[in-house]
């Protein structure tokens, strides 16, 4: 039976439904942090969806400046990979770090890195292992501020 309850129910439920909608077309809904999962030396693009671990979502994006990706690199390395940043690869956060310890870094070149505002770029790795990051960084935002911190 179509009662006025009932049509209000139904119209509360396709609003409901739309605005759903709405939030998982935004950027932050589709957030892409993600670890590195290449542990081979040389030049690998970030681009590459298989060099991100489950061969898919790759951390920032390279329209817009207000990325919440953060992008992990954590392998215990066999080899010094060189990550190539594409052009303006924006991103809230990079992360280093080691399980265990190695002398083997990572060096992130190529592109510009687009850190949003408020963003970070930490390290957690030992005083035995240097991670570079061989690219221009820019700090979006009017005002815009970041962190770099070893923790």
């Amino acid at each position: 039976m179509n009662t006025p309850a009932r049509q209000r129910l139904n119209v509360l439920l396709s609003s409901l439904a739309a605005i759903a909608a709405i939030i998982m077309a935004s950027p932050a809904a589709r957030a892409a942090s993600n670890s590195w999962n290449v542990n081979l030396a040389g030049p690998t693009a970030w681009s590459a969806a298989g060099s991100w671990t489950g061969g898919v979502n790759i951390p920032g994006a390279t329209s817009g400046t207000t990325s919440t990706d953060i992008a992990t690199f954590s392998l215990l390395l066999t080899a010094a990979p060189t990550v190539t940043v594409d052009a303006n690869r924006n991103v809230f956060g990079i992360t280093f770090s080691e399980t265990p310890a190695t002398p083997l870094g990572y060096t992130l070149s190529g592109g510009n890195l687009l850190l949003s505002n408020g963003g970070f770029i930490q390290s957690s790795a030992s005083a035995t292992r240097t991670d570079t990051v061989n690219t221009a960084i820019a700090i979006q935002g009017d005002g815009g501020s970041a962190s770099f911190t070893s923790v």
